[in-house]
């Protein structure tokens, strides 16, 4: 009976994929479209995105907002935006009567003119170093009321009008450059100045922008791809039609207050992803965009310029966003958990800050100080918050984030040489999500032990296809086996003449709409000691193989040791003779002892010894080169990803060529620094008998 329903699913699905049928293409080729959100994403999405799309979210309709504009536009003062005249006043205030905002003025952004006037990049990033050219030019001339600001500002402006071309790739950074120029400068130049400016940004901008929310623009920019709000880039287009919206109200109500409300109606959609603790599915990297250039000009632009953003910001989860970047960071200070298709960088930076500063979170704001000093802001009542920031950090050390499943342990906040460990679950099929159920990271004595690489090329062919069978799948860095993950058979059923209808198609090695929770997360004293430990459910990753699949990883009280467990639960007979894999991704130095029981990981004069247990005898070691494992049917895009260079698979191998006498597997592996006193693999439990040693144990769902 299970032989002829797989089967019969296999075959289905190619069926589908194959067909002639034009819309039946169309729906597995086009993942970001309404029509894909509408089905398959329901699926595994938390959120019902057809009902949340009809949903108004309270967001006033455009007549009303028309009122509002025309409210605010009763004074001819600016800027209207990215600062306002309220502001303005208080920075003149402070700039003359604060001696410290005084030096902090003079010493950032008005002795600075000619280097804050300097484009240096030549790509999409010159649009970045814009928008900040023009605020920082704009605080300087506000504070001291010098016209050579004002008109440096034009020259730049205008040149960069007469040279502007339209990049769909790009659109959403342009929106925020010559927004933020004609905001900050539209008071200062004179009537001739402001109506060529005015014609520009509508021509190229403002008609621009409504016409994404009527009909498609290209394959590139269309109404689908912006209104999904499921990208960064998407919020990132927001966090552009917003302040371009209010800054031209005042010439341009009713096409305004029509951008304005597609805009927030779009935003508060995305924002229900944020629930319920300000977790970024698409990343830490992709977080930073989509703050940096999405929320953050999106709330400030909306707080000056309408004195609200309609309830966006009181939405679950977005006072908490702040924290993301700070649990997914390691006890290192420049590396963090990369997952889907991030890098693995620091990513604490301007975004913490500012969320610190708008959610008067002096918490936050006292761990961003300990953490990385003080980043001080020209707005004046977040100037003081930061000045007046102490030094201490008083979160937990452990975390949960449950939108996307994820849970970091740490042995400490400030001691670099502390120990670290973060894994994942959630959905694989995220938008720039890979197959990388379970996998995580491990640092300790200040080096990274365990790693992992990136995602796979941009420019591979369907590498956008999220659907079952997806051309993403085929891409070594898009799948399990490129992760620190269980790998069952490489995904393949051994028995392949079960499928002859697939041999054209690549078969994912854990299934893309699986979604896999975090059943039991435990911490140490509520996070406040180190220790903890929390227990992954990946039977949906797994589903062709198993009746049940588990990870549990802890970080013991002792702060020093991690232990990674497996338990599988096979699902037929017909797996018994399977392959099993857990891959372990390392650039270090990796020597296995004779019995292949352990290894030693070296680097810098430090050492990690890695054992292995499991019920299972065949269990042992390997070092592999690096590529896709045997017999895999991933393939390498555009060459092997930068990432992925210098890294060494250490694989967990069980190889049976004859079937497994249990229908359980459980493989136990830890990590612990090598000396004279290392023991390897000790006081096996199974993953419901776990516990903390020496505790006071808390179920914590986040802090």
């Amino acid at each position: 009976m299970r032989k002829k329903q797989l089967l019969y699913f296999y075959g289905i699905t190619a069926l589908a994929l194959t067909t002639t049928n034009a819309n039946a293409i169309d729906f597995f080729s086009k993942p970001w479209n309404r029509e894909f959100d509408t089905t398959y994403l329901e699926s595994y999405s938390p959120h019902n995105w057809s009902k949340t799309a009809k949903d108004d979210y309270g967001i006033p309709k455009a007549t009303k907002l028309l009122e509002i504009i025309k409210e605010k536009n009763n004074n001819e003062r600016y800027p209207k935006a990215f600062l306002n005249s309220e502001i303005i006043e208080e920075m003149r205030k402070k700039y003359n009567s604060d001696i410290d905002y005084y030096k902090f003025i003079k010493a950032n952004y008005v002795d600075k003119i000619d280097s804050l006037a300097k484009i240096n990049r030549k790509d999409r990033g010159k649009y970045i170093e814009l928008m900040n050219c023009f605020i920082n030019l704009g605080i300087a001339y506000y504070v001291t009321k010098d016209e050579k600001i004002a008109q440096k500002a034009w020259h730049i402006f205008k040149e960069q009008m007469s040279n502007y071309e339209v990049k769909m790739k790009a659109f959403h950074y342009d929106f925020h450059c010559f927004a933020s120029g004609y905001d900050m400068f539209q008071g200062a130049w004179n009537q001739a100045q402001r109506t060529e400016a005015q014609k520009f940004l509508y021509d190229n901008f403002l008609t621009f922008a409504l016409k994404i929310f009527e009909e498609p623009l290209s394959n590139k920019v269309s109404r689908a791809f912006v209104t999904t709000g499921r990208s960064n880039i998407a919020i990132q287009a927001y966090g552009g039609f917003i302040p371009m919206a209010i800054t031209l109200s005042s010439v341009y109500p009713k096409e305004s207050s029509d951008l304005l409300y597609e805009t927030l109606h779009y935003l508060a959609i995305a924002t229900t992803e944020m629930a319920p603790d300000g977790a970024w599915r698409e990343g830490p990297s992709y977080w930073g965009w989509t703050a940096r250039r999405g929320y953050i000009p999106a709330f400030s632009c909306l707080k000056n310029g309408l004195g609200s953003t309609f309830g966006i910001d009181e939405m679950a989860g977005v006072d908490e966003c702040g924290y993301f970047s700070l649990y997914v960071n390691s006890v290192i200070p420049n590396k963090s958990f990369r997952f889907a298709d991030s890098g693995e960088d620091n990513q604490i930076g301007k975004k913490e800050y500012f969320f610190a500063n708008y959610f008067k979170d002096k918490k936050l704001a006292n761990a961003l100080k300990a953490l990385k000093g003080s980043r001080l802001s020209p707005i004046p009542q977040y100037f003081d918050l930061q000045k007046k920031a102490k030094s201490e950090i008083s979160l937990p050390l452990s975390k949960k984030f449950g939108r996307i499943e994820l849970a970091s342990f740490r042995s400490s906040w400030l001691n670099k040489n502390g120990w670290f460990t973060a894994f994942k679950g959630g959905f694989p099929s995220e938008i720039h999500g890979n197959l990388h159920t379970g996998t995580f990271v491990i640092d300790a004595l200040g080096e990274r032990w365990v790693t992992t690489g990136g995602g796979t090329s941009y420019d591979a062919k369907d590498v956008w296809n999220y659907s079952p069978l997806g051309g993403r799948w085929r891409y070594f860095g898009a799948r399990a086996e490129s992760k620190n993950c269980l790998i069952v058979n490489n995904g393949i059923p051994k028995n392949k003449n079960l499928y002859p209808m697939m041999e054209n198609y690549v078969l994912p090695d854990q299934y893309p709409f699986s979604k896999s929770v975090i059943t039991d997360f435990k911490t140490n004293g509520l996070g406040k000691k180190a220790g903890g430990y929390a227990i992954l459910d990946m039977t949906e990753a797994y589903r062709d193989f198993c009746n049940s699949a588990r990870r549990g990883v802890k970080l013991h009280t002792s702060g020093n040791r991690v232990t990674i467990q497996d338990e599988v639960l096979f699902r037929h007979r017909m797996f018994y003779n399977a392959n099993f894999l857990m891959t372990l991704y390392s650039d270090t130095k990796v020597t296995i002892n004779e019995n292949k029981s352990s290894a030693i990981l070296e680097r810098n004069g430090k050492k990690i010894l890695v054992s292995i247990n499991s019920n299972i005898e065949s269990a042992i070691l390997e070092l592999r080169e690096m590529k896709p494992l045997d017999n895999s049917q991933g393939i390498i895009a555009n060459g092997m990803d930068k990432t992925y260079k210098n890294l060494k698979q250490l694989v967990v191998k069980i190889e049976n060529k004859n079937r497994l006498e249990r229908d359980f597997l459980r493989l136990t592996v830890e990590f612990e620094e090598y000396n004279a006193k290392s023991k390897g693999v000790t006081n096996i439990k199974i993953l419901k008998d776990w516990e903390l040693e020496n505790s006071s144990i808390f179920n914590a769902i986040g802090f």
